[in-house]
């Protein structure tokens, strides 16, 4: 629960007596984890109010808006200590300019946190290199906040004091994050660049920002960083301008460092800068994420970005790409049509920069359908004046195609282009886009689904193995210790904002996280009852790694699925007339997609088997929820395909990322169903059995699988037979043999 905008206009008519009210008042609700306080309150009701905050342990979050400006210094000290008794208050933003003396009082007071990890200030200038250094006033009160992991620093420097703040920093024990602005007009001048050229591979951060006016090229001023072994793994520089020889220098060093996952470059591009910058990257360069905001008089005219789209096409990393720019006609295309040879990108925004030139319908339906060829990408996010809505209405029924696509965002300049409950309804009618088509909604809540599921409101992705969801990472913290440990963390998944779980299915992932938006763990419960055995065990599994923070609901879904996993007394009856042996085969319809139904009867009574190279995922997704196809043997030998429930003594999970052939496939399937069924199918396709009783193939497959339980029973039946076989016969099953002692 957040407190941002409600707190504005109280403070209007609010006295300290009823400031000490309002804060006991609130503080009894527990669960709320942001609090705002605005201009409007003074700094005697603000810390007043503040101060009754000091026994909870949810406040995770405080933003001081305009309170720094006129603040006495013993205020902003004593603000500075009221904070630090928030014992779980881990970031501070004060979006006001405070002055020195209230800066230094202000930290003076923080440094007894012992949670503080996030701060953002704003301070008045100039700053002095000697205010800013080790042992300037600045400097060491910084250095004083020991927890702190993310400093976001603004203010005028003067000369040297960018360099000395970043020696400075260089010595903080627990820094990992750093963003630093300079907001005054002077140009950094090339001895201060090549100065800071030699402090910043002192930083130990993983993400670092910094903005300036440089003299010299952004290559002079971080190729020593890049160019070192570091941690760093998300850059963004925003410089003066940069030349096409700067841009082409500083993306051979970038390629250079292997941990960087994330560049941003924000200049004046002159003619051919861009292309040059990604013409370096390609082909050598890990990055995933590259943001260009190109602030230039020329546009990108239609043969550079021919060629950028073409050097795009070949970073075979990258999953996200926003680029701002002027483009001449036809160029977005342009960039587009390389960009399809990119296997990997998954999220694209374009924002083209106003100018005279008016979008027209056939350039908006041109780019709607280039991007819906871009086969891998989830959500799309494009920005223009849009003086001709046909264009736009154009561009968004070219883009509805795409069979991807989980989020689209068309807008103008001043906000959405058309209401989102229109754009809801379109990406709807796609069924395989629809993620939400099931719910029956009122207008309203489609509309605010549509707002929820918008890139631009959402800042945290979660790929599956069979899609991808957008989410809200501090929603997710709310119900979730895995996720409240990621939002605070400096791991891979935390500065990329995404997760990637192969093993979680989509049938999966969305009642979690029905729940952990709504707290329904009544409708969660309904939603797992439509989940088959193989899909439940995801979620207990996910239950367990998710730490979600309802204990109730955590006991409840893992009971349920306990109890969904044991097999029924049909269920055993079953097993024991069919002669299963070790364990049972979890077949889904995919499986037999390739013939009609009753195709693996006919396969086994002696019909050809026409062998392809198809190589089948064997995964436990049932298309059926509740039965799943088996072959069984009737007492006529024949074998029958029939409907029976998924739940039995076992599921066959493959290890993720292992394809059987069909052949494989079958056979394997076939010996876990019984002697008779592989005996049969070694037959037909050809497949030597030992005098053991099983096909060497079967071994292989098992061990490709990881499923001891086959291997084992392998073992155990060779060992038995071992002491009856020929001379002949063991000399063939030697090796065999030697692979299996190991699991007797």
């Amino acid at each position: 629960m957040d407190l941002d905008p409600y707190l504005t206009r109280l403070g209007e008519i609010l006295r300290i007596d009823d400031a000490i009210k309002l804060g006991k008042s609130i503080a009894q609700f527990t669960d709320i984890a942001r609090i705002t306080l605005s201009s409007d309150f003074n700094e005697d009701e603000a810390k007043t109010t503040l101060e009754q905050f000091a026994n909870t342990n949810a406040v995770a979050d405080v933003i001081l808006h305009n309170l720094g400006q006129h603040l006495p210094v013993e205020k902003a000290l004593g603000i500075g200590r009221m904070v630090s008794s928030l014992r779980n208050l881990a970031k501070l933003t004060i979006t006001s300019p405070f002055s020195k003396p209230n800066t230094r009082a202000l930290l003076s007071g923080l440094k007894t946190s012992s949670a503080m990890l996030d701060l953002t200030l704003t301070m008045e200038g100039p700053l002095s290199a000697e205010e800013v250094a080790q042992d300037g006033d600045v400097g060491r009160a910084i250095l004083a906040v020991t927890s702190l992991e993310r400093l976001t620093f603004s203010s005028k420097f003067g000369p040297g004091a960018l360099v000395s703040l970043v020696d400075t920093l260089a010595r903080s024990p627990s820094l990992v994050a750093l963003d630093l602005a300079d907001t005054s007009t002077r140009q950094i001048h090339a001895d201060e660049c090549t100065e800071l050229s030699k402090a910043l591979p002192g930083l130990g951060v993983t993400t670092l920002t910094i903005k300036a006016l440089f003299q010299m090229g952004a290559d002079v001023i971080f190729g020593p960083l890049l160019g070192q072994p570091c941690k760093l793994h998300s850059l963004e520089i925003g410089i003066g301008s940069i030349r096409k020889e700067e841009a082409a220098r500083l993306g051979a060093v970038t390629a250079q460092c292997p941990s960087l996952q994330s560049l941003t470059l924000t200049a004046v591009f002159h003619p051919g800068a861009t292309f040059a910058l990604v013409d370096a990257l390609r082909g050598q360069s890990l990055l995933s994420a590259l943001y260009l905001r190109r602030s230039e008089i020329t546009a990108i005219a239609v043969p550079e970005a021919s060629s950028l789209g073409v050097a795009l096409g070949h970073m075979p990393t990258l999953t996200r790409l926003d680029i701002e720019s002027l483009f001449d006609e036809r160029a977005i295309e342009a960039v587009l049509s390389g960009l399809r040879f990119c296997g990997s990108i998954r999220h694209l925004r374009i924002r083209r920069l106003y100018d005279e030139r008016v979008l027209r319908e056939d350039e908006g339906r041109s780019i709607g359908t280039l991007v819906a060829s871009l086969s891998r990408l989830t959500s799309f996010v494009f920005v223009d004046g849009f003086d001709e809505p046909e264009a736009a209405t154009a561009l968004m029924q070219a883009v509805a195609a795409s069979p991807a696509l989980l989020a689209v965002d068309v807008l103008n300049d001043s906000g959405p282009l058309e209401h989102p409950a229109a754009l809801a309804d379109r990406i709807r009618n796609n069924e395989e886009t629809a993620g939400h088509a099931h719910l029956q909604m009122s207008a309203m809540r489609q509309w605010l689904c549509s707002i929820m599921r918008s890139p631009a409101t959402t800042d945290f992705t979660i790929a599956v193995a069979d899609g991808l969801e957008l989410a809200h990472l501090d929603l997710l913290a709310s119900r979730s210790q895995y996720f409240q440990h990621l939002r605070r963390s400096t791991m891979r998944e935390s500065f990329l904002r995404g997760v990637d779980w192969p093993d979680v299915t989509l049938d999966v992932l969305r009642p979690m996280l029905g729940f952990m938006y709504t707290g329904d763990s009544i409708h969660l419960l309904s939603e797992l009852r439509k989940l088959t055995p193989a899909t439940l065990r995801q979620v207990q599994e996910l239950t367990r790694y998710l730490q979600l923070t309802d204990v109730q609901t955590v006991d409840t879904v893992l009971r349920w699925v306990a109890a969904g996993t044991t097999p029924t007394l049909r269920e055993r009856r079953l097993l024991q007339k069919c002669g299963f042996r070790a364990l049972y085969a979890d077949l889904t319809a995919a499986l037999f997609a390739l013939r009609p139904r009753g195709w693996a009867s006919s396969f086994f009574r002696g019909e050809p088997l026409k062998e392809t190279d198809l190589t089948l995922p064997w995964r436990t997704l049932d298309d059926t929820p509740h039965s799943t196809l088996l072959m069984t043997s009737g007492d006529d030998d024949e074998l029958t395909p029939v409907a029976v429930p998924s739940l039995v003594l076992g599921v066959l999970v493959t290890r993720p990322g292992v394809l059987l052939s069909v052949t494989d496939a079958m056979v394997y399937l076939a010996f876990c169903l019984g002697p008779r069924c592989w005996e049969e199918a070694s037959v037909r396709v050809g497949t030597a059995s030992h005098a053991a009783g099983f096909p060497e193939e079967v071994v292989d497959v098992a061990e490709r699988l990881g499923h001891t339980p086959v291997l084992q029973w392998c073992a155990r039946r060779l060992a038995v037979v071992w002491d009856a076989l020929s001379e002949e016969e063991r000399g063939l099953a030697a090796g065999l043999r030697a692979r299996l002692n190991e699991y007797l």
